[in-house]
């Protein structure tokens, strides 16, 4: 999406001031948390708790995180390394542009899926939690 709405633009692109933020996990540590997930409730019948599951049962697994301005400005360092871009400046859109391309230009739904703040607060939490969980789980 990322290099799409670049080329169309002709230089490197972020959404509004570039602070939106995604999180990113490699898929095969994702593979490993489902591992210990599955071998934790195959194991219940050992354990005193079983692993929360269903409406409980919520598992957060990430490793790294990126912003629209740090992928914005890797693109536009390597467009212009390459010829693609005369710029590496990063040019601020909004979210008509992405909508329009790629979500049938419903802004609503576009920024629920590229415009969200990182919730910092929140992140410690569920963090604190997972790492809780998944040290529960390795001691199996």
């Amino acid at each position: 999406m990322h290099i799409i709405l670049a080329l169309k633009n002709k230089q490197a692109v972020m959404l509004g001031s570039g602070e939106g933020v995604w999180n990113r996990l490699h898929v095969a540590d994702l593979v490993d948390v489902y591992c210990l997930l599955v071998q934790r409730v195959l194991d219940a019948p050992k354990h005193s708790e079983e692993a929360p599951s269903g409406k409980d049962g919520y598992y957060f697994a990430e490793h790294e995180q990126q912003s629209w301005r740090d992928v914005a400005t890797h693109i536009g360092h390597v467009g212009k390394e390459k010829s693609v871009f005369g710029t590496s400046h990063v040019k601020s859109i909004g979210l008509e542009q992405p909508a329009a391309e790629f979500f049938d230009g419903d802004t609503v739904y576009a920024e629920r899926l590229l415009g969200s703040k990182y919730d910092h607060d929140l992140w410690r939490i569920e963090s604190r939690w997972l790492t809780q969980t998944l040290k529960l789980l390795n001691e199996g």
